[in-house]
């Protein structure tokens, strides 16, 4: 699997900024679990079921201060976990930031889309079946870029 980049985040990494200070930074990120097959592009609108949002408490993601080999691990500090919204199978995620809600079209939107499976995902769950009110939790994680 490959993670899709939004348009608005590629162009932010080719003209402005790191991947951990568009997605991350001081204000954070979230990560949302949907049921179905993921968008062809971050750019479209989320599609099938809303079954989690992965955050910190009440508060939003962060990444490590800093990369090594293309990839960048979730800050250790914070423990990443969300409830069940909904009963599906999770099929894939969307990582948004500020006051994206990643449900409607953009092209400046900062936003990663991913496949989940219980192996060989972008994103992988022990189990891909989420009910209402079940706890998530993601004790690891990391966003890998792609090189040659």
């Amino acid at each position: 699997m490959t993670l899709r980049l939004s348009t608005g985040l590629a162009t932010g990494l080719l003209d402005t900024g790191s991947f951990r200070s568009l997605m991350g930074g001081a204000a954070g990120f979230q990560i949302d679990i949907y049921t179905g097959t993921r968008p062809t592009t971050p750019d479209a609108a989320a599609t099938g079921t809303k079954l989690a949002s992965i955050t910190v408490g009440a508060g939003k993601l962060h990444l490590a201060a800093t990369a090594d080999n293309a990839v960048i691990l979730k800050d250790a500090g914070e423990a990443w976990a969300g409830t069940g919204l909904a009963d599906g199978t999770a099929g894939y995620f969307r990582a948004i930031t500020g006051a994206d809600n990643g449900s409607t079209v953009s092209t400046t939107a900062m936003r990663v889309d991913g496949v989940i499976a219980t192996s060989g995902g972008d994103m992988n769950m022990t189990s891909t079946t989420v009910a209402t009110g079940a706890p998530i939790a993601a004790s690891a994680a990391s966003f890998t870029l792609p090189t040659a």
